[in-house]
């Protein structure tokens, strides 16, 4: 009886973390933090999965989000399923936008393709992406 009760009290902790939004972020391949349009905006790409997640955070908040994209497709293809492998080149910050440079790897043996993207924060929201081929 015990064993149980202990159980159901790990299983609520665990739900309220996670409903929180402050589970640890582990396998990062590349990430960066910075200030966008007077927001903090992060962006971080792990090496389980191909798709970015780009955040606006709450100022003092901890890492807390409270704004939160995942960008997992490019013109209508998604990272998943219609790319052999997306690489997160490089992310810039200006002040008034986020640019992520990326390198996606057809399919089919074919070259690769070069998008850059770009992402702003208007009124605490974030919009794009808006990419571009290079």
């Amino acid at each position: 009886m015990k064993n149980l009760i202990l159980l159901v009290i790990c299983f609520i902790s665990s739900y309220a973390v996670a409903e929180n939004n402050q589970q640890p972020i582990s396998k990062i391949y590349k990430a960066d933090t910075n200030t966008v349009s007077g927001n903090i905006v992060r962006y971080y790409q792990t090496l389980d999965d191909p798709c970015i997640k780009v955040q606006i955070l709450k100022a003092g908040g901890a890492g807390l989000a409270v704004s939160s994209l995942d960008f997992c497709s490019i013109s209508g293809k998604s990272f998943n399923t219609d790319f052999a492998e997306t690489w997160l080149e490089k992310g810039e910050f200006t002040d008034s936008e986020l640019v992520l440079t990326l390198r996606l790897m057809p399919l089919r043996l074919t070259k690769d393709e070069i998008q850059v993207c770009k992402f702003t924060v208007e009124n605490g929201a974030l919009s794009g992406p808006h990419c571009t081929a290079e």
